[in-house]
C-alpha cells in the first residue's frame, strides 16, 4: 500500500474530506491533497506522530502499511521491513536494499549525524533464498520453502550453521564502508534460538540475531497478492461481459449488475487515481440530478465518492429486475467500468477484505452470464 492509498483509506473509513483531515491532523489542506494525491513520496516521524495521533495506530505499523506492497515484498519478508520501520520511527536514518560492491542487503540504517557508521540487516529468510540461488539454483521469493533444502543439509544444525556464516561473510568482504552491527531478523522463536550457538566468537563487527515479531493484521499474508491468475480472472470476466452484452442495450441490463459493479468501483476508490475515472464514472447528463450547486463546486475526488453512493442507491430502488432502466442512469459501455477494477487490481495491492467484497458484489454478474448461458471463468482462490 502506497501512503497515498493509505491516506485516501483513511479518509474514506473515516468519511473525511481534505478540510477535515487536515484539522484532525493539524496540518495543511495543501499538505493533505499532496499526500492523497502521491506527491509526497515518504512519510516525516512529525506526520506519522501526527496520524499514530488521531488513529491510535502505533508510528511504525503505520510506516509499515505504507511500504508493504507487492515490489517490497519480493526483498523483505514482514519481520525485517517491521524492523526497518522501527529504526526509521527511532529516528535513524533507513535505506531499502543497498547494493554494497557485489552484495545487497535487505536494509541498512545509520545514525543521522554520523552517516559512516552503518547497519546492516538481512531477514534470515532472505538470506535462505540468498544462499539458495548461489549454490543450488534459482528459486522465487514466491516459491520458496525450506523443503528445498532437505537433500542438501543432513541435519538442521547444518542447515542454520551454513546460513549464518554465509550472512557474517557477506559483511566480512566489505572494506568500502565502515561497518558496525549487522542485524539478522528472525519471526520465529524456534529459528532466533537455533542460531545462537553458531554465532563466532570474534568476527570483527557486532552480529544482533533480531526476534520480531508482527501482529496478525500486518502480515503479509493478510495483504492479497494480485497475481497472473487473480487479474487474469477479471479481464476474462470482462471480456466474456462485452461478449455476451455486444448485441444488447444496456438499458436492458438488470439494475443489480450496475449497482455490482459500481460498488466494486466504490471498494477501490482509494487505491485509484482519481482523474483517470472521474470521466468514466461521472455521467454529464445526471451530475444535476445527483448533486447540488454546492457539491458542485467541491473536487473530483469528493464529487467522485458523492455521485457514487447515491447512483448505487439509485439503482438499488428498481427492484424489477426486468424493469428498462431509466436513460438517466445509464452508461454507454458496461465493460468500461470493469475496465477500471481490472486496471486497479493490476498495478494496485489490495487488501483481502476490499478483493473479497469485489469478488461478492460481482456475485449478480457471474449469476447473469450463468443464466443467458455464457461460461465464466474460474474466480481465484483467496482462502
Amino acid at each position: 500500500m502506497s501512503i497515498s492509498t493509505y491516506i485516501n483509506k483513511l479518509m474514506k473509513d473515516h468519511n473525511l474530506n481534505y478540510d477535515e483531515l487536515s484539522k484532525k491532523l493539524n496540518i495543511s489542506t495543501v499538505s493533505a491533497r499532496k499526500i492523497s494525491n502521491q506527491h509526497q513520496g515518504y512519510l516525516t516521524i512529525n506526520m506519522l506522530e501526527k496520524i499514530s495521533k488521531y488513529t491510535g495506530e502505533k508510528e511504525n505499523h503505520i510506516l509499515f502499511q505504507c511500504l508493504a506492497d507487492r515490489g517490497t515484498s519480493r526483498i523483505c519478508d514482514e519481520a525485517t521491513l517491521m524492523h526497518l520501520c522501527n529504526k526509521y520511527c527511532q529516528n535513524y536514518g533507513v535505506d531499502l536494499h543497498p547494493k554494497i560492491t557485489a552484495h545487497t542487503f535487505v536494509g541498512q540504517y545509520y545514525k543521522k549525524r554520523s552517516m559512516n557508521s552503518l547497519t546492516f540487516v538481512d531477514g534470515l529468510k532472505n538470506l535462505e533464498i540468498e544462499y539458495y540461488n548461489q549454490f543450488f539454483g534459482k528459486v522465487d521469493a514466491y516459491n520458496y520453502s525450506r523443503i528445498l533444502f532437505d537433500k542438501h543439509f543432513t541435519s538442521r544444525s547444518a542447515f542454520y550453521s551454513n546460513i549464518l556464516y554465509y550472512g557474517i561473510q557477506k559483511v566480512q568482504t566489505i572494506s568500502s564502508v565502515n561497518v558496525v552491527n549487522y542485524d539478522i531478523i528472525v519471526a520465529d522463536e524456534k529459528d532466533y534460538y537455533s542460531l545462537f550457538p553458531y554465532l563466532p566468537q570474534k568476527p570483527g563487527i557486532n552480529i544482533n540475531i533480531v526476534l520480531q515479531h508482527i501482529p496478525d493484521n500486518l502480515k503479509y499474508d493478510n495483504l492479497v497478492t494480485i497475481d497472473h491468475e487473480d487479474i487474469t480472472y477479471f479481464v476474462d470476466l470482462c471480456q466474456a461481459t462485452t461478449e455476451s452484452l455486444i448485441d444488447c442495450e444496456t438499458e436492458e441490463l438488470p439494475a443489480e449488475l450496475w449497482s455490482a459493479v459500481l460498488e466494486s468501483i466504490n471498494v477501490l476508490l482509494p487505491y485509484c487515481n482519481y482523474d483517470e475515472i472521474f470521466k468514466t464514472v461521472v455521467l454529464d447528463k445526471d451530475i444535476n440530478f445527483f448533486l447540488n450547486d454546492e457539491e458542485k463546486e467541491l473536487n473530483e475526488k469528493e464529487i467522485l465518492e458523492i455521485y457514487l453512493q447515491r447512483k448505487i442507491r439509485q439503482f438499488k430502488t428498481v427492484t424489477n429486475e426486468t424493469e428498462t432502466i431509466n436513460s438517466l442512469l445509464c452508461y454507454e459501455s458496461y465493460s468500461a467500468l470493469l475496465r477500471i477494477i481490472c486496471s486497479t487490481l493490476f498495478m494496485k495491492k489490495i487488501y483481502f477484505k476490499d478483493l473479497k467484497s469485489i469478488l461478492d458484489f460481482l456475485n449478480p454478474l457471474i449469476s447473469y452470464l450463468d443464466l443467458i448461458g455464457q461460461k465464466t471463468p474460474n474466480a481465484p482462490i483467496l482462502f
